[in-house]
């Protein structure tokens, strides 16, 4: 199908626009500009039989891996031999580096997506997973799930459960890693997901997350982005059939676009779905006044152009005035012809509309069949024709074909009905898993804001423990000269020693409690997000089975405690210590490095965090580099000073 050609302003949709209908094609340009890298093996596009003798290994070996990227990807995209030449080079000089690694999957896969080549889609992400999975970066694995997420809902429409299950992941790592503008991203593409599914209330609430970050973080988006985000924020409500909020909104858009240099995009989104809102309430005036309106930027967005023939088409003849109904359907045959595309079904239904208002049944019928030869109609359209259909019969006065039209019809809309119910509890299911991540990302971003807090009431501390500290010192000189008889000086001392066995035996108790909590803590929060995504997946169409299972798993975790938290807010010392010495220890590392502070052993370790013993070992050959130790030196004795250190 040939897909009309669009501007810039249009590349940054992030959603489904234009009343939820809005073909995902026509935003390729921008989308792949956001697709999260892939990797596409060296001989992923065939053999190279140009010699590449003219190609300076020492020259390029000096320059940065950015010049030599742009290189490759401009002789990739002009379909030059030359492309496997200086691909092969970039592999050599720069595939040690992570980054430059993930740098070279990034631009690849824009130019893969750009051209539509899909053939060796499943060798590029076994690649790219193996990539991503092994990258000390966390940032890969996510950049991993969310080029999943892309591929599933821009190239394998039909599998939008797995385009959803891959998003979530990504936005679970990156809110670990505290990636927003990423998270962003993500939250936007599974509301628009959620619109293809007809699932509104879900799309509405991923919305408001992205929102709501919008809102935290200025400067995250451009004010363009801005007026698309809300915009389709009204979408979720006109297709809710929710007219006046949607309006509102769409009205607001429009107002804060106004004066704006790349205002022309959203006002004309905005004046689209205003227009058919007032339609769909039959206020033919306010669409006519839209209609004005909207007029000057129908030529600078000739891609709107089906859309709004279908919704101009409407009011016209809603408001009697049959020959601009009439002029609307040859407008629409002739762009139709000027682009060389397959006839849509709204071109089939304003024929039909049209024929049924002049009471032209026979030509109405004709055209009923075109429309019901086309491929992928959905029940509300199947129910359309059969509606027509059986109008189209009663003018004919044919009743047996009326009355067997009459069951058809009722057997569609049952099935839609059937549809609908299904849709909602899968949207009800997805909504409450929603509900649930939320809480327990409320509940980790409260845990963080409280171990803040309590630092910074600790820093403030420490600055009275050291005036008390100096006032003490002042008072042991005092008593220095008071006290000098040898017999004071000797009871002191068996004071201080037996002062000092009563902290080491307490300190010992805490020890014991602390490391009590870390084998009880299990796997923790991230084990729960793997374990409800993992169910989610298994479940998704049991829904009943689902809900029994997420409760099971949100109850464990409810009973569990974070013994990383507790164990910091306990010892803010060994925390800051240890991060003085290696400032990039990961979340996961830390948790190593307490359980082996507190004396566990290997087995107790894999147990507790639920990894495997081969694990743990690599886990601690790692930690020994990043805090500089010797393979003599043990990390259990270096730990434990640490830790037990004043």
């Amino acid at each position: 199908m040939h897909l009309p050609k669009i501007n810039k302003q249009a590349r940054l949709l992030l959603c489904t626009g234009i009343a939820g209908r809005l073909h995902k094609k026509i935003f390729l340009t921008f989308f792949i500009s956001l697709v999260a890298p892939l990797v596409i093996p060296s001989n992923a596009f065939g053999q190279i039989n140009t010699p590449c003798d003219t190609i300076s290994h020492d020259y390029w070996s000096g320059r940065s891996p950015q010049i030599l990227l742009d290189t490759v990807i401009a002789r990739f995209n002009t379909g030059s031999p030359e492309f496997g030449c200086y691909d092969e080079l970039y592999r050599e000089l720069h595939f040690s580096e992570e980054l430059d690694r993930y740098n070279y999957y990034q631009l690849i896969i824009k130019a893969l997506l750009y051209q539509g080549n899909s053939s060796k889609t499943e060798e590029v992400f076994q690649e790219f997973r193996s990539f991503a999975f092994a990258a000390e970066d966390k940032s890969c694995e996510a950049g991993y799930w969310y080029s999943t997420g892309n591929y599933y809902w821009m190239v394998v429409a039909e599998q939008l459960d797995s385009a959803i299950y891959a998003y979530q992941k990504a936005a679970a790592l990156y809110i670990e890693n505290g990636d927003k503008h990423k998270l962003y991203l993500v939250y936007c593409n599974l509301s628009s997901v959620y619109l293809d599914q007809k699932k509104y209330d879900a799309a509405y609430q991923y919305l408001l997350m992205a929102e709501k970050l919008m809102n935290e973080r200025e400067g995250l988006v451009r004010e363009l982005e801005r007026a698309i985000l809300r915009n389709n924020i009204g979408v979720t409500h006109l297709r809710r059939k929710q007219y006046e909020k949607a309006d509102s909104i769409f009205r607001k858009v429009e107002e804060s676009m106004l004066h704006s240099e790349e205002g022309a995009y959203p006002i004309a989104l905005s004046l689209l779905n205003r227009m058919y809102i007032a339609v769909t309430l039959e206020e033919w005036e306010k669409a006519a006044a839209i209609q004005q309106k909207l007029g000057p930027y129908l030529s600078e967005f000739e891609y709107f152009f089906p859309f709004y023939a279908k919704i101009a088409f409407d009011l016209h003849l809603g408001a009697g005035d049959y020959e601009k109904a009439r002029a609307m359907i040859n407008r629409f045959e002739a762009y139709i012809l000027k682009k060389d595309i397959e006839k849509p079904a709204d071109y089939f239904a304003m024929q039909i509309d049209y024929h049924l208002a002049f009471k032209q049944a026979k030509e109405a019928l004709k055209d009923i069949q075109q429309a019901a030869s086309l491929a992928d109609l959905d029940r509300k359209t199947l129910i359309y024709l059969s509606r027509s259909r059986l109008n189209a019969y009663l003018l004919q006065g044919d009743e047996a074909s009326a009355l067997r039209e009459s069951k058809n019809l009722q057997e569609q809309s049952e099935a839609l009905q059937e549809e609908q119910q299904q849709r909602h509890q899968e949207e009800m299911a997805a909504i409450y898993e929603l509900e649930s991540y939320k809480a327990a990302r409320d509940r980790a971003e409260s845990i963080a804001k409280l171990a803040e807090e309590r630092t910074k009431l600790l820093e403030r501390n420490y600055l009275y423990l050291g005036a008390a500290l100096l006032f003490a010192m002042a008072g042991l000189v005092v008593l220095g000269f008071l006290f000098k008889s040898n017999k004071q000086r000797v009871l002191e001392e068996q004071i201080r020693v037996q002062t000092a066995k009563k902290h080491s035996q307490q300190l010992e108790k805490q020890l014991k409690v602390q490391r009590q909590n870390a084998f009880q803590s299990g796997i923790g929060a991230a084990q729960l997000k793997t374990n409800i995504m993992d169910a989610v997946g298994r479940y998704a169409p049991k829904a009943k089975m689902l809900e029994r299972k997420l409760s099971i798993l949100l109850h464990e975790y409810a009973e569990q405690s974070n013994f990383v938290e507790l164990f910091l807010l306990s010892y803010p010392d060994f925390f800051k210590a240890l991060t003085k010495i290696a400032p990039d220890l990961t979340q996961s590392q830390l948790r190593y490095a307490i359980l082996i502070a507190l004396g566990a052993s290997m087995v107790e370790i894999s147990e507790t965090l639920g990894v495997s013993e081969h694990a743990v070992k690599m886990a601690r050959y790692r930690l020994k580099g990043k805090l500089g130790l010797d393979k003599e030196e043990s990390i259990e004795q270096y730990l434990r000073e640490l830790l037990l250190q004043e």
